[in-house]
């Protein structure tokens, strides 16, 4: 595995040269034909190396595409006599391949002890460092985008410990989006990587970077949800940007009527609970969640409903009535939701509203089968991976071959789109990636199900209040405690919702003594600097006050003395008066300054001269 993401971080390095979605193969394939020893090679010779170096399949159209760019373009390949062809091996990079892969391995093996230190540094794990090592790089792959038909996890890597390894993996690099951007680099560079590749398994090679403007996207309601910013905002992001970028390539965007409605009645049903009571989420970052922690009235809920198609309308999406039933294109409904009870499990009504979008798509279509995406006129996209799956099985098994099933995960929509816009968004792939990681570090249906019934037993028996349920269903304290606790032992843990609910209150109460202490530091900074400006304010006040009186003292010298008037002194007695004011001015400054006690001392002195030649002059007064 850790070869395969190597190979994909190379492909992700040419990208950035720009030459072609098929150039940034070339590295891989000059090698593939130098580890090839004979003179003439077939074309599925080349396949089969090319796969066992690269260690994922390519589609023989693509593998055709890049024999006869090797031959025209780069002169690798001669063709001879019975579709054979001759290695040129003087043509062949020396090193380029090797280089570029060596310089990836450092990389990759540095975000692997990165990745061990934060394990035993931060989590303090249990089990073996070499546990650790071995399924690092299989869990990592389970959150990047994936080549479906072309490589498959081994789970026996993951070893003992898979669930807690694939939650180790999502925190960190959910720690590294925030902490180590270098670290996130290098897992990013692997995501474009499969990004790139992925494309080949859905598009024509000779139409690759071509828009999507001849085909009609519909989609299911979870992706409309967040679109709408009904849900997560990290969910709603990667939505809007799939949508940004269809609509600047043109492409038309719609969902059924039966979706906008399923919609509403979601809604609805989070409208009859907040009249009702409190909302209880059925999973974590739902709607219910989502207006729960918005803190949201049922008027806000009965305006959202009001406002759905007009939001969707803005959004771009329109919304469209299922095509009519026709007997011809007819498929049996009941063998489709027989196969998908084995990919999931559903209530009635969401099944049959899976059903009738995917044969709705299906009859759009024609019934025609679709190997390419640019030119399959219309497709499902959904959230839910496991309908996808089930949906692509029934048409494979009933219809035959079609590598454009009628309905597509959004992950994999989304990553074909980005390939084909013109205008990417450059930072999409690092979002996916740590969208896919905080997904999974929510608590399962079934855990959080359980979790909830726990709850409800504690607070039917008076044991927790109010608050406390609050803070049990509802804050991501919560459920960030929920997946430390799978990380640091195999057993479940939902069932102690009062040490959960401990563990918040003493975060909570630690937060709280760090913010007063951090208060005190402020306000003691606050105070010292009222009492320096104080302390200045007082010098200068005293400087000024001594300026004054020797100024009046030298006056008053000048007068007795040399027995002169005002405009005498100031004809006459100038340079006296400039010499007093001279000092004047630099005892008011020594003691504005304050720095040198002697200086104190004498603007002391200089003050009790003040007054006793005041007092000579004028008296008392």
């Amino acid at each position: 595995m850790q070869n395969l993401l190597v190979n994909l971080a190379i492909v992700k390095a040419n990208s950035e040269k720009n030459l072609g979605v098929l150039d940034n193969y070339i590295p891989i394939f000059a090698f593939c034909l130098k580890q090839i020893k004979t003179e003439f090679v077939s074309v599925a010779e080349v396949q089969e190396k090319f796969a066992e170096l690269a260690e994922f399949k390519a589609p023989q159209a693509v593998l055709l595409s890049l024999i006869k760019r090797s031959t025209k373009k780069y002169k690798f390949l001669d063709r001879v006599e019975g579709g054979a062809y001759k290695i040129l091996r003087d043509n062949l990079p020396i090193d380029e391949y090797e280089r570029i892969r060596d310089s990836e391995i450092r990389k990759f093996n540095g975000l692997k002890a990165k990745f061990v230190a934060y394990c035993h540094d931060i989590h303090e794990t249990a089990f073996e460092e070499s546990d650790i090592e071995s399924g690092f790089f299989e869990t990592l792959y389970l959150f990047a985008p994936k080549l479906y038909k072309s490589v498959a996890v081994d789970s026996h890597a993951l070893g003992d410990h898979a669930e807690q390894q694939k939650l180790l993996t999502a925190k960190f690099i959910q720690y590294c989006s925030v902490s180590d951007h270098d670290a996130l680099l290098v897992v990013e560079a692997f995501v474009r990587g499969a990004m790139l590749t992925e494309v080949f398994y859905y598009s024509d090679p000779d139409r690759v970077e071509g828009a999507l403007r001849d085909i009609k996207v519909y989609f299911d309601t979870e992706f409309l949800i967040r679109a709408l910013g009904l849900c997560d905002p990290d969910l709603t992001c990667l939505s809007t940007e799939l949508i940004d970028m269809l609509a600047t390539m043109g492409t038309k965007m719609r969902c059924f009527r039966d979706t906008l409605n399923e919609i509403d009645g979601i809604l609805y049903a989070a409208q009859l609970a907040r009249g009702s009571g409190a909302l209880r989420p059925k999973k974590p970052g739902d709607v219910f969640d989502y207006y729960s922690l918005k803190g949201a009235s049922v008027s806000d809920i009965q305006l959202d409903r009001s406002m759905l198609e007009r939001k969707l309308k803005k959004l771009g999406v329109h919304v469209e009535d299922r095509p009519a039933h026709i007997r011809e294109l007819g498929l049996d409904e009941t063998l489709l939701s027989s196969i998908l009870d084995i990919h999931l499990n559903q209530k009635p009504e969401a099944r049959k509203h899976d059903i009738d979008c995917v044969t709705a798509i299906h009859r759009i279509r024609g019934g025609r089968s679709q190997n390419y995406l640019e030119s399959c006129g219309a497709i499902f996209v959904t959230t839910n991976s496991a309908l996808s799956k089930g949906v692509t099985q029934f048409f494979k098994d009933i219809h035959g071959r079609s590598d454009i099933s009628v309905c597509m995960p959004d992950q994999v929509f989304t990553t074909l789109v980005w390939m084909k816009a013109v205008k990417k968004k450059p930072l999409l792939p690092a979002k996916m990636i740590v969208a896919n990681c905080i997904a999974s570090l929510q608590p399962t249906q079934e855990n959080w199900t359980e979790y909830l019934f726990e709850i409800d037993k504690l607070e039917q028996a008076g044991e927790i209040t109010t608050d406390d349920f609050y803070l049990l269903v509802h804050s991501t304290e919560a459920r960030f405690i929920l997946t430390d606790s799978i990380i640091s032992a195999n057993d479940s843990i939902y069932g102690s919702p009062q040490k959960i609910l401990r563990q918040i209150k003493e975060n909570l109460v630690g937060e709280l003594v760090r913010e007063r202490d951090q208060g005190i530091e402020v306000i003691a900074g606050l105070q010292g600097v009222v009492n320096r400006f104080k302390y200045w304010l007082n010098c200068g006040v005293k400087g000024l006050t001594v300026g004054c009186l020797l100024a009046i003292c030298a006056y008053a010298w000048l007068v007795i003395n040399a027995g002169a008037s005002y405009t005498d002194v100031l004809a006459l007695q100038f340079t006296k008066g400039f010499v007093c004011a001279v000092l004047m001015g630099l005892l008011s400054l020594a003691y504005i300054l304050f720095s040198i006690p002697g200086f104190k001392l004498m603007c002391n002195i200089g003050q009790s001269s003040a007054n006793w030649a005041v007092k000579k002059v004028f008296g008392d007064i």
